[in-house]
């Protein structure tokens, strides 16, 4: 076989490939001959060192992952190939079942992310509802102890107050004794005992409204 018709041979055989790596390989396979050639070789001998042919297409289909177990039909008047027949027999089935595959992946890749887009949303919106919850409670629960301490805080204080209130009423009624006696034995000090009198009322009362206040609790808004 010479260079030309093993050139040719390979450009027909090799339809399925693109048009540069076909043009490449082409290139390729004739700098080999001609290098061999300028070694010393005869164009017969160049060409027949590469082997059998078919070997040598099954070889590179198979590099290009492509099946080597591809079956030639002459067809036309010229012998020529269409790209069809160079096919392995299952070539188009099997590239009709992988591209079924990749949609199924691709569908089953979309559906999980879907789901999962959705479980993290239920999962977002359950944290969130159970955060405003907890958020909630927690208010309520620290409104509730701030109010108890302040109303502890403030009998504390109404407590503080009772005492000098306590040591002043009691005072003044010392004070009122004394001057009802002084008032008896002819002293004037009527208008002394009058004020007296109004000032231990006065405390006493104030220390009863102190009192209502602790005991019960009431009149103190939060």
């Amino acid at each position: 076989m010479l260079k030309k018709e093993f050139l040719k041979e390979l450009e027909d055989r090799l339809q399925m490939l693109n048009e540069k790596e076909r043009k490449d390989m082409i290139e390729e396979y004739s700098q080999h001959i001609s290098m061999r050639m300028e070694s010393g070789m005869k164009e017969e001998e160049a060409i027949d060192d590469f082997g059998n042919i078919d070997d040598l297409i099954a070889e590179i289909l198979d590099a290009y992952h492509l099946d080597p177990e591809y079956e030639v039909k002459n067809k036309g008047r010229n012998g020529k190939t269409g790209v069809a027949d160079l096919l392995p027999k299952d070539f188009f089935e099997k590239r009709k079942k992988k591209s079924k595959e990749r949609d199924l992946k691709k569908n089953k890749k979309v559906e999980t992310m879907e789901r999962f887009k959705k479980n993290r949303g239920e999962t977002i919106e359950n944290i969130a509802d159970k955060a405003r919850k907890t958020s909630g409670s927690a208010i309520s629960w620290s409104w509730d102890k701030a109010k108890k301490i302040f109303l502890i805080f403030v009998k504390v204080v109404l407590i503080c107050l009772v005492v000098p209130a306590a040591f002043f009423d009691v005072a003044g009624l010392v004070g009122l004794g004394t001057l009802s006696v002084m008032a008896f034995q002819g002293y004037p000090v009527i208008g002394c005992v009058i004020v007296a009198l109004g000032a231990v009322l006065s405390m006493t009362a104030y220390i009863l409204f102190l009192f209502s206040y602790i005991l019960k609790g009431k009149g103190v808004n939060v």
